[in-house]
């Protein structure tokens, strides 16, 4: 109100007032400012995300139904949309910028997909790593540059079920071999022998878990994700096989292939590391007949030692005293997590070795402070 009563007192009214047509100016400079910016293109203010979503909202309240968006607009809502909760991409699309419905963003995510990689070959595999190669050099502008990388193989639980891949066109969820099974030009007759066959246990088990391969490059150019999913394998649980092996083999094939790369090393899970191929692996490095080296995740090194610890079948000690197991049951700590039912379970012994767990020992304030400091120590070193 200060603003217009000094408009109005002013002596030079209308001379104000006469380029806004006779009215007073408003005291909100924010479209002039905006307007300045966005002709002058301070900042990149054209390319921002935000000035692209306010295009997108005023295309669509203009009345243009089918507007073509900006690539970094539909990125945006293809994200949001991955990330699994309709109800945020509802409440975000519905407020900035009123674009992409969830169905339609569902759509893209689907043209988008890449081959399922349970179901790939091996020049496929070693396809894939050769390309990502390729990608960091342009990137980089330099087609002879060094390309080092890593490989992680570990393994993921599923939902026990068969389903239908319509992009395969096949029925998925068994266990490798059988882990897709090729119905493509089935007559509804074959196809319901198959179903029936599936549910007798004809194709074996369903799958547990899936093993994933996935690849870490170092020195990657900015907006490149270092990380690339490779290959994946259908597995019942816990299962010993020699995925890892084939896939080691695939990825030190691709980096000759590719000239000037290299396989640093390979981290496996605690089954894994039980495996021949795996301590094959090891011998070979110490011997210096590969680069390669098998390194175990460190959680399983945690999973391996913690029976060990907390068996009970032997006394574990340091010096004149003892890891007791029983301090964990007096101070409250989940019996679950000291007799685990799945010993493979990442989650279980990061929660057994967790500040949670450590501050319950130390809240019960026992008498044995020899006994409950070796334990404390062994817990936190363990971590």
């Amino acid at each position: 109100m200060e603003y217009y009563k000094s408009i109005k007192s002013s002596p030079a009214k209308e001379d104000i007032c006469k380029s806004f047509g006779g009215n007073v100016p408003s005291d909100d400079m924010f479209i002039e400012h905006f307007n300045d910016l966005y002709r002058s293109n301070t900042h990149g203010i054209q390319d921002n995300l935000v000035t692209l979503l306010l295009k997108a909202l005023v295309v669509k309240m203009t009345g243009n139904k089918r507007a073509k968006y900006d690539d970094k607009v539909r990125n945006f809502f293809i994200s949001l949309a991955a990330s699994g909760n309709k109800h945020a991409y509802e409440f975000v699309s519905g407020n900035v910028g009123m674009c992409m419905t969830h169905r339609h963003a569902r759509k893209c995510i689907a043209a988008r997909r890449s081959s399922p990689f349970i179901n790939l070959s091996d020049s496929e595999i070693i396809s894939i790593i050769e390309n990502r190669v390729v990608a960091i050099r342009d990137k980089f502008k330099d087609t002879d540059k060094r390309i080092a990388f890593s490989v992680g193989i570990d393994a993921t639980v599923l939902v026990k079920t068969l389903q239908y891949s319509p992009q395969l066109d096949a029925i998925v969820g068994g266990v490798y071999p059988n882990h897709c099974i090729d119905v493509a030009g089935k007559s509804p007759e074959e196809l319901n022998a198959i179903i029936k066959a599936c549910l007798d246990g004809y194709y074996g088990n369903l799958a547990d878990e899936v093993k994933v391969a996935v690849v870490s490059f170092q020195d990657t150019p900015l907006g490149m994700c270092p990380y690339l999913v490779l290959a994946g394998n259908a597995q019942t649980m816990n299962e010993s096989n020699d995925f890892g092996k084939r896939i080691i083999k695939l990825c030190q094939q691709a980096s000759v292939q590719v000239g000037n790369c290299i396989v640093l090393n390979q981290s496996t899970d605690g089954v894994s590391c039980k495996v021949e191929w795996n301590k094959q692996s090891v011998l070979n490095f110490l011997a210096g007949d590969s680069n390669v080296c098998a390194l175990p995740d460190p959680n399983h090194n945690a999973k391996n030692g913690r029976y060990q610890q907390f068996g009970g079948s032997c006394a574990a000690v340091i010096g004149h005293y003892v890891i007791d197991p029983w301090l964990l049951f007096e101070a409250g700590v989940a019996h679950e997590l000291i007799r685990p039912q799945d010993y493979a379970s990442d989650s279980v012994v990061l929660r057994l070795f967790s500040h949670d767990s450590i501050k319950k020992i130390i809240q019960k304030d026992s008498l044995d402070a020899g006994n409950v400091g070796v334990l404390l120590v062994t817990m936190v070193m363990m971590r």
